[in-house]
């Protein structure tokens, strides 16, 4: 997706959220603009957030990490200096509407502006920051994201291309009882095995329900168990700290989408393709007409 092309885009305005008390050093210069060791470290610290976010675990320490965060710190600052080449005015409506919802996150407005003093801000460089931000996203829009277009034929092109990945996923239809209890579970699987699956749903409906799931959409050891029995079979089990009875009604095969249900797919595909090419070349582009001097060279 475009998120991870623009995973730093934006983060420029999270080192607002660090306090760094150690003597900074110029590590690069970008034109005018100079880059310290202070604006990596927090750099680095945020870009490491985001990865958590995606369940990556990375060490803001680790050299490689930080050498692929200057990069990016470097490409969000020929952004920035590009925007405010171009003068981009940014409406205070937008400033202001992004700091009330700043302020709406803390419990009062006195806790947000005791949290500016303990990160050394003051409401003067949160609306820079702020501002600073809708430029870069303003001047993406500008030269990257509103000349991007998907046609029709593309879509269809490409489906035909690739109609073999165009599946939906394997159905199941079934039932299912949770307990920490199994004697409760026992009970109704004999209720099942004399009276059968409809009966026992009336029987038991405030523990049993019946389900109509996608196989992607279940947990691996809940399908695991489903593909494990055969139809209108049953079995109890144990997954994590709690017993599970599963009745399977039915499974479906999967089958292929037609054009109209996977358009939408490749659509996204297709944008987020044409996305990542078209600002790696711009950016490319902004490098090559920068002046970039590194003090010192990550690995």
């Amino acid at each position: 997706m475009r998120t991870n092309i623009l995973l730093a885009i934006g983060l420029i305005i999270f080192s607002f959220n660090l306090s760094a008390k150690e003597v900074s050093k110029i590590i690069v210069k970008v034109n005018n603009q100079i880059i310290t060791s202070r604006d990596l470290e927090e750099y680095t610290m945020a870009l490491s957030y985001r990865f958590l976010e995606d369940d990556e675990v990375i060490s803001p320490d680790d050299e490689k990490f930080k050498g692929m965060a200057l990069e990016k710190l470097i490409e969000d600052t020929l952004i920035l200096d590009k925007a405010k080449q171009e003068s981009l005015e940014i409406s205070p409506f937008r400033i202001e509407s992004k700091i009330d919802k700043i302020i709406a996150n803390h419990p009062s407005r006195e806790d947000f502006e005791k949290t500016l003093r303990e990160k050394g801000l003051t409401i003067s460089l949160l609306r820079k920051k702020i501002e600073d931000q809708y430029r870069l996203r303003d001047i993406v829009d500008k030269y990257v994201r509103f000349r991007i277009g998907v046609s029709p034929r593309e879509i269809s092109n490409y489906y035909l291309e690739h109609s073999e990945e165009f599946y939906s996923s394997r159905g199941y239809i079934f039932y299912i009882a949770r307990s920490t209890d199994r004697s409760i579970l026992e009970e109704i699987s004999n209720f099942i095995k004399k009276e059968g699956i409809e009966q026992a749903l009336a029987e038991y409906s405030d523990v049993l329900m019946k389900l109509e799931s996608n196989q992607e959409e279940l947990r691996a050891e809940i399908s695991e168990i489903i593909e494990s029995l055969e139809v209108k079979k049953h079995k109890i089990t144990k997954v994590d700290d709690t017993f599970h009875l599963i009745f399977v009604e039915e499974k479906n095969l999967p089958t292929q989408l037609s054009l109209e249900e996977g358009k939408d797919a490749i659509h996204a595909y297709l944008w987020d393709l044409k996305f990542k090419e078209r600002f790696n070349q711009w950016v490319g582009s902004l490098r090559e007409d920068a002046v970039i001097k590194r003090y010192y060279e990550y690995p």
